[in-house]
């Protein structure tokens, strides 16, 4: 019996399937089993699915197709129990059929948990990685499996987790009526219990074009989600442009991701909020880090705030001056900053009703966190 089910779940005939096997190949450890699940609509990708199954050609990749009399369509958090019923390990692991797992992932995963048995849960961090496997940056910053920072947009997927099967079973699995966001309601209900970070291993999510956040195939779905999550967790969300809360899942509200915040965390917001950014025709004063030639760094927003401050690594920076255009809600603060960045620096800039964090990252800085006070 393997110690680690690795549940892969394949919806088209992407090329992509094989290299995430081999992914699992190429780990240093071999306890592991695969149980791939195909729920493809037509018959040339459920062929081109079996093809890369068949490809890999390693006894541990067992290959089922989905049973339609358990829904349709097959919704992930669907294919995901499907898979469950057929997993053998007393660890889980979760891998998308576009994505892979970096060297040495796996066991390093699975060591904390089988040296701490009261540990539950183990996390990692991410990289984007391009259609060619090459690597385009951060996925995620480092997570943070409470309640409290899920609940402030802070996002974790299922790829990065590493879970005990009991833990799985005690909280029922996932919510098949959900058609997305199955992995956010999921760590919400494993969220608190005994977790532990394993730093410098990663998960490598492609980068999709289409992310299911605000693509427009999706909203109405999102957004039934969303309002079916709200609804369970009875905790009214804060709203990270205006500050307000939903005082009930039936609130207009959508996950909204400017480009400078993608895979950093899904945010909650008032509808009238994502409008108006979106009707603006630009989203780059949402969230966002600059550091100019002159070595100010400058933060974006579209909300205004009183008593700004700035501080990198704990240290506060003179302010140097700001602009704002109300009109438009697009407002920015400039700070003395007379070194070059290092990567993994933070940079933290508060005012009295809010708090973005940025962390330096090749030449650049990430959001990585935003939070209403």
């Amino acid at each position: 019996m393997p110690l680690v089910s690795v549940l892969v779940i394949a919806g088209t005939g992407r090329p992509y399937l094989a290299p995430a096997l081999r992914s699992l190949q190429s780990q240093d450890m071999g306890d592991w089993e695969a149980i791939v699940i195909e729920a493809c609509a037509a018959p040339s990708d459920t062929a081109a699915v079996r093809s890369q199954c068949t490809a890999v050609s390693d006894p541990r990749v067992r290959f089922f197709p989905y049973d339609a009399e358990r829904g349709w369509p097959p919704y992930a958090s669907r294919k995901w129990n499907w898979a469950l019923k057929r997993a053998a390990g007393s660890l889980v692991a979760f891998l998308d059929d576009d994505d892979m797992k970096g060297p040495g992932w796996l066991g390093a995963m699975c060591a904390p948990l089988a040296g701490d048995p009261n540990l539950v849960v183990t996390v990692s961090c991410g990289d984007c990685v391009d259609k060619d496997g090459k690597y385009v940056g951060a996925a995620f910053g480092e997570p943070n499996l409470s309640r409290a920072s899920l609940e402030n947009g802070k996002f974790i997927t299922t790829g990065q987790l590493v879970v005990r099967r009991a833990l799985i079973d005690s909280v029922g699995g996932f919510d098949e009526a959900l058609a997305c966001a199955e992995d956010y309601d999921f760590c919400l209900r494993i969220a608190d219990r005994p977790w532990r970070f394993v730093p410098a291993v990663k998960c490598m999510k492609r980068d999709r074009v289409a992310n299911a956040c605000y693509h427009p195939d999706v909203v109405e779905p999102t957004q039934a989600a969303l309002r079916r999550i709200i609804a369970k967790q009875g905790h009214p969300y804060t709203c990270h442009n205006c500050g307000g809360g939903f005082a009930s899942p039936d609130e207009s509200f959508v996950w909204f991701i400017p480009p400078e915040v993608d895979g950093t965390g899904f945010r909650n917001w008032h509808y009238g909020c994502a409008k108006r950014i979106m009707d603006r025709g630009s989203l780059g004063a949402a969230m966002k880090f600059e550091q100019h030639d002159d070595r100010s760094i400058w933060i974006h927003d579209d909300k205004g705030g009183n008593n700004v401050n700035m501080h990198v690594d704990g240290v506060p920076l003179p302010s140097a001056g700001g602009k704002s255009d109300n009109d438009r809600h697009v407002y920015a603060w400039a700070f003395r900053y007379d070194s070059a960045l290092r990567d993994g620096q933070r940079i933290a800039f508060n005012t009295d009703d809010r708090e973005i964090i940025g962390i330096a990252e090749r030449g650049g800085i990430r959001v990585d966190s935003a939070r209403s006070k």
